[in-house]
């Protein structure tokens, strides 16, 4: 953030030392990793507290005095971070940009609606001219302390290969420790492709991940037929559409792919969907058993899709 803009916060925020910042941040860095192209790299450091580094950038006579509740400063320590504009403000004054130049993308957000304890929690990224950061954002149930974490970085920040891989693996290191899917999540929605990026990744490392799935899936062919609350029978048009928008494939390719794996979709609704199909639509490939994960990739990410579909409803 230019000197002139950092001035202008309230204090003790105008005193922060933005090269303080960057260098306890690039501490944390120290073992990076190459992307797949060999043209950028990421670092996956211990979570690292954006109000920790936020506090480091303050002189230690003024990091005492909040301590001891200085009362001739506007802000208590704990809401420092708000007054700074929340993350997008922090790193626009560790990488020194104007508050504008970040860019905040969300890649899922989790949220529970049945339990009188009803949270909301997220993974986001933020890009700044200077490199990208993924963030845990858990601010709606544990404060703005410990609330935003930041766990990944990727550099240079448009590298889209370095910023895939490194969600992907933040996601995958993650996704039980911070209660991502599908450790948790009554309801959950995700940027696709990349949500089924990191869930392909999650299932593929971890039988428990996909047992979990398994859960949520919709009833096949030869389950037991049960209806939902809204008494709503089978496969909808709207689960295939999101399914079809989030592979980015056809609505015939995706029709088939509920016959592999023994979902009942209704002729009328597949000729709806597809007109191609004239509501006969056959299997092409192995059927799924309904409990393994399935070898063909195209056939799990079907499935996760599904899975994807059903937490962007809800219980």
């Amino acid at each position: 953030m230019p000197t002139n803009l950092l001035k202008d916060l309230p204090r003790p925020l105008n005193q922060l030392r933005p090269q303080v910042m960057e260098r306890y941040l690039l501490q944390h860095l120290t073992e990076p990793l190459m992307t797949s192209d060999s043209k950028g790299q990421f670092w996956m450091p211990d979570a690292l507290y954006a109000q920790e580094l936020l506090l480091k950038g303050l002189p230690p006579r003024v990091r005492k005095r909040l301590e001891e509740g200085d009362e001739e400063f506007e802000y208590e320590e704990t809401e420092l971070i708000w007054n700074a504009g929340g993350v997008e403000g922090l790193l626009a004054i560790v990488d020194e940009c104007q508050p504008d130049e970040v860019n905040e993308k969300t890649v899922v957000d989790c949220w529970v609606e049945s339990s009188m304890a009803s949270g909301c929690w997220s993974m986001k990224v933020f890009q700044t001219p200077k490199r990208g950061y993924v963030v845990i954002d858990q601010s709606d149930d544990l404060g703005t302390v410990e609330g935003y974490s930041i766990v990944g970085v990727w550099a240079p920040a448009d590298h889209e290969q370095a910023m895939r891989e490194c969600i992907i693996e933040c996601y995958a290191a993650q996704w039980s420790a911070c209660c991502l899917p599908p450790e948790m999540g009554e309801c959950a929605s995700g940027e696709q492709p990349l949500w089924l990026d990191c869930l392909e990744r999650v299932v593929q490392e971890d039988s428990y991940a996909w047992d979990m799935v398994l859960e949520r899936l919709p009833q096949r062919e030869e389950d037991e037929y049960v209806e939902d609350e809204d008494g709503a029978q089978g496969i909808t048009r709207e689960q295939i559409e999101y399914v079809q928008k989030a592979m980015n494939l056809p609505a015939g390719r995706v029709l088939k792919l509920y016959a592999r794996a023994r979902y009942d979709v209704p002729d009328w609704l597949a000729a709806a969907v597809d007109k191609k199909s004239r509501g006969r639509v056959e299997a092409e490939g192995a059927i799924w058993d309904g409990e393994s994960l399935p070898q063909d990739r195209e056939l799990l990410r079907f499935l996760l899709a599904n899975y994807c579909y059903e937490l962007s409803r809800g219980e």
